[in-house]
């Protein structure tokens, strides 16, 4: 995080109420009819999507990555196209912020807030919706879609069933994962995000997966895992932990000791068990870009550990697919854009265990 980021950062989120009421008032003034369209609930959501569209530009600006930015304004115009289309447009509200940022002298201030606003017409002027994760023509397609609609149709049995029955007639678990399930849940986070699923539906489908990796591990241990200790956990408060999850089974399949620690863990408690194992690498996953700050500090307190002065570091999720680079500027060692790719990163670090 540069000082120039962290200054913006902590000057939009030290007002970012205050901004965001007027924003909401800035959107009023410019269309009156709004007034008398939205009665207090509807000011005060419309209050509440310009303070979380503050927290997600302070994030971008912290870390020099516009990118993120983008990427988020790009879910959000999804999102609403798909939730509340006849709402107030996205660009609307995002030029009512820009006004206001503009006129408190923050944008002048801080130009990484004018590159991120700038980053965010890209999104807004694309007009495709994003392709469904499952490929037709993908070697096991045809069993991803059929797992995948037999969760939707809340067929949890059957939807393990098939692919157990697929494990056990011989297909690799790697292939299970990266080619099944990885694009599964990529597809029922796109299915939620075009509100064509609930969130009670996205949770189904994540947890039967969840509990298919735990029926499907023993097919993982059977390998064994003589080699060097790798750690690997979720980083926020958030309870995505499928795609570390994989990383860690993967490695375990490649001979990797994986300590698994899950998710939203301490970060204290992530650099002692880093350091009480000897870890020769550490992953860590985030998934919304808010924690990307909290991945720095998790990195930068494991640097300064006397035990953990050699130990690899691998950083993956959405906000590091975004911004291709955003993983130097958290101190990590590299990123891999999927599970697969992680493993073949790691093979950096893989040595006899010390």
């Amino acid at each position: 995080m540069s000082a120039s980021g962290d200054e913006a950062r902590e000057a939009l989120t030290a007002r970012r109420d205050a901004l965001a009421a007027r924003a909401v008032a800035r959107q009023l003034a410019l269309r009156p009819e709004l007034g008398e369209r939205l009665d207090a609930a509807g000011r005060d959501r419309l209050a509440a999507d310009a303070a979380q569209h503050l927290l997600y530009l302070a994030e971008a600006a912290a870390h020099d990555a516009p990118e993120l930015f983008r990427e988020y304004v790009a879910w959000a115009r999804e999102r609403q196209a798909a939730e509340d289309p006849g709402g107030v447009p996205l660009a609307e509200q995002l030029a009512a912020l820009g006004d206001v940022l503009a006129a408190a002298s923050l944008v002048p201030r801080h130009p990484l807030l004018s590159a991120c606003l700038e980053a965010s017409d890209e999104a807004l002027s694309k007009q495709e919706l994003s392709p469904s994760w499952i490929d037709p023509g993908a070697r096991h397609a045809g069993l991803a879609r059929a797992y995948l609609d037999a969760l939707l149709a809340m067929q949890r049995r059957r939807a393990l069933q098939r692919v157990i029955e697929a494990v056990e007639a011989g297909t690799p678990i790697p292939e299970i994962y990266l080619e099944v399930l990885q694009p599964v849940q990529r597809e029922v986070g796109r299915l939620w995000q075009r509100n064509e699923i609930s969130v009670a539906v996205e949770h189904y489908c994540t947890a039967a997966t969840q509990m298919l990796m735990a029926q499907l591990y023993p097919h993982v241990i059977e390998h064994g895992a003589s080699g060097p200790v790798v750690v690997t956990s979720g980083v926020g408060v958030e309870l995505h932990e499928v795609g570390i999850r994989m990383v860690s089974d993967l490695l375990e399949i490649d001979g990797w000791q994986s300590l698994y620690l899950g998710s939203n863990v301490p970060v204290s408690d992530v650099v002692a068990a880093v350091a009480e194992h000897r870890a020769a690498l550490l992953a860590l996953s985030v998934t919304l870009p808010l924690h990307v700050t909290e991945v720095a500090t998790a990195i930068a307190k494991v640097r300064a550990h006397p035990a953990c002065e050699q130990i690899g570091i691998l950083v993956g999720g959405p906000p590091f697919l975004a911004s291709p680079s955003l993983w130097k500027r958290v101190g990590a060692d590299g990123t891999a854009p999927d599970a697969a790719i992680a493993v073949e990163a790691a093979q950096r670090w893989k040595a006899p265990p010390r």
